[in-house]
């Protein structure tokens, strides 16, 4: 069996990466200019989940590619991830 490179698993994570902040955007724009701010039920659940897995690209990228993970560089990629799981299961409980 074939090993991935580190560059092609790079590159993944920036693709990935590059969707989800395009997602987010639409998502964003969709929200605050059609439909005046209405998150409502599936929605917010969208909208927190993609900003986790931002944040989750984010620690992916500097803990494995750039090698400089620490808290305390990277505690707002940490706490993102840590806040949109809160709100994704307050979501699913409300």
């Amino acid at each position: 069996m074939r090993m991935i490179s580190k560059s092609t698993l790079q590159t993944i994570n920036n693709i990935v990466s590059w969707i989800i902040s395009i997602l987010l955007t639409g998502l964003g724009i969709f929200h605050f200019f059609v439909h005046k701010i209405s998150l409502g039920g599936s929605n917010f659940i969208i909208l927190w989940s993609l900003i986790g897995l931002s944040r989750l690209s984010n620690i992916i990228d500097a803990k494995f590619f750039k090698n400089n993970f620490s808290l305390k560089s990277n505690w707002y990629s940490v706490f993102g991830v840590v806040t949109s799981i809160i709100f994704i299961i307050a979501g699913f409980l409300l």
